[in-house]
């Protein structure tokens, strides 16, 4: 009685009274301990196991899913294992803190009601045979080969995350052969728009497939050119590996083309077409190709970039090259090519780059680079202390400061801040902030007269000409 009575109180845990769920405990405890699970002492070492995996992880994360769920007193509808679900939280705190051991314990109990539990022992039985991917080549092998038989799993999905794993660990020819040959699926059908999704994959992977014998043909021929240089009799055979390197480039291309214009992002797809149309010569489909991906995805600012990238490669003018980081910019403004833009844009008009470097300097990623500051300061000071400045300029300028004057002397230009980069172009980097601080702040700004202390001699004259030149504005 004393050892049923410690099982009913384990069961609490799961979410309440659940008498009804003794023989589950049972049947569990057996799954875990083996034969002899019907003894008091087998029962009372699952408790201890199970209570003592539970406060682990209560301590290890007190914001967990489980703890949540645990607290959570509401029962799941009455035909459904309450045991099952829990078992499923549990396997995924213990999968995502990497607590292997306890995975496997887990994974042994859920595998006996495979009830809506076909997704977790495939997602994380294979991702315990990864952790060994060489000793367990042959099991992978063949829990794939049952995996994408049953009729809960999307046959297409199994095979696509196996062709994953076989192209990362070299299985090139493996993959081949299984994204060639997929049986027909007997599962529940998806929706109609997870299956276009999946199908646009396997395709993209196909390509995938034939562009790495293509890199592999060009590898194995640029080896056997050098071998001919260095007079080695060649191989017969390498006669053939330019037609091969062509084939595969091709059947590459012809996969890759059924993209074009399907909702997406391809960027590891789109990339490897541009190359495989670059080495085909055929530069204007190559162009198309990235023109029809921006169009789709003007968001992704890869998408800009393989565009940009590409035209710059292939000579494009100045005034393109504007255009295309001008687009860039508008769609993440925090990119490194904008600094490209801002040179290039100073070249006719320096106030046109402001605003650009001010939006840079937003993000706390360049709040320690040099070369913004520095293109900001020199900006600054041309326009505002080596000339007089047009009206439209000061209106640019005191527009930029208007949004970012309750915030920027905070983030930026705090006494603290001096001398926080420690290397080389620490001073440099100071000098320049405090020129752009003396500008924007005043002269008695805690950065400036902070940095006023650690500059050399000439730093300082310098610093000090700008300041008594600033007093003809104020954008205080």
């Amino acid at each position: 009685m004393e050892g049923d009575r410690q099982i009913i109180e384990n069961e609490r845990i799961f979410g309440g009274e659940l008498s009804c769920q003794e023989s589950k405990a049972r049947e569990l405890a057996s799954y875990l301990l083996g034969s002899s699970a019907d003894s008091s002492d087998v029962h009372h070492g699952f408790v201890q196991w199970f209570n003592e995996l539970v406060e682990s992880m209560k301590e290890s994360n007190e914001n967990s899913l489980y703890q949540q769920y645990r607290d959570d007193r509401k029962l799941l509808d009455g035909e459904k294992s309450l045991i099952v679900p829990r078992l499923l939280m549990i396997l995924r705190e213990c999968a995502l803190s990497h607590r292997w051991n306890e995975v496997l314990k887990i994974l042994h109990a859920v595998v006996r009601e495979p009830k809506d539990t076909f997704v977790a022992l495939w997602k994380v039985g294979l991702h315990l045979l990864y952790l060994d991917p060489d000793g367990n080549s042959a099991l992978i092998g063949q829990l794939v080969n049952q995996l994408k038989y049953l009729s809960d799993l999307n046959c297409k999905e199994v095979i696509l995350e196996y062709v994953f794993h076989l192209l990362d660990t070299g299985g090139k020819q493996e993959a081949k052969q299984m994204i060639q040959n997929i049986p027909r699926s007997h599962a529940i059908k998806p929706s109609r728009e997870h299956k276009q999704y999946i199908d646009m994959l396997l395709i993209g992977y196909t390509g995938l497939i034939w562009y790495v014998e293509w890199l592999d043909n060009r590898q194995k021929l640029y080896d056997q050119d050098s071998l001919d240089t260095q007079g080695v009799t060649s191989n017969p055979l390498s006669s053939n590996r330019e037609f091969l390197m062509k084939m595969c480039a091709q059947r590459a291309i012809s996969q890759f083309s059924k993209l074009e214009g399907e909702p997406g992002v391809w960027d590891i797809f789109i990339t490897k077409q541009v190359q495989l149309l670059e080495y085909s010569e055929e530069m204007e489909q190559a162009q198309r190709t990235l023109k029809t991906y921006v169009e789709n995805n003007p968001e992704n600012p890869n998408a800009h970039k393989y565009l940009y990238s590409f035209r710059v490669r292939n000579g494009a003018e100045e005034e393109e090259e504007i255009k295309l980081l001008k687009t860039l910019a508008d769609c993440v403004d925090s990119d490194p090519l904008v600094l490209r833009l801002c040179s290039l844009l100073q070249k006719d008009s320096q106030i046109s780059a402001v605003s650009y470097l001010f939006k840079l300097l937003d993000y706390p990623c360049w709040q320690l680079e040099l070369s913004p500051w520095k293109m900001l300061a020199d900006t600054l000071q041309s326009i505002l202390i080596n000339r007089m400045a047009s009206d439209e300029e000061m209106e640019v300028i005191g527009e930029c400061w208007k949004v970012r004057q309750s915030w920027w002397p905070v983030f930026h230009f705090t006494s603290h801040q001096v001398g926080l980069k420690g290397d080389p172009n620490g001073s440099e980097l100071d000098f320049h902030k405090a020129v752009v601080a003396s500008i924007l702040c005043g002269e008695d700004n805690h950065f400036v007269l902070e940095t006023l202390k650690k500059l050399d001699f000439d730093h300082v004259q310098k610093l000090s000409i700008i300041q008594r030149e600033k007093r003809k504005f104020n954008f205080t």
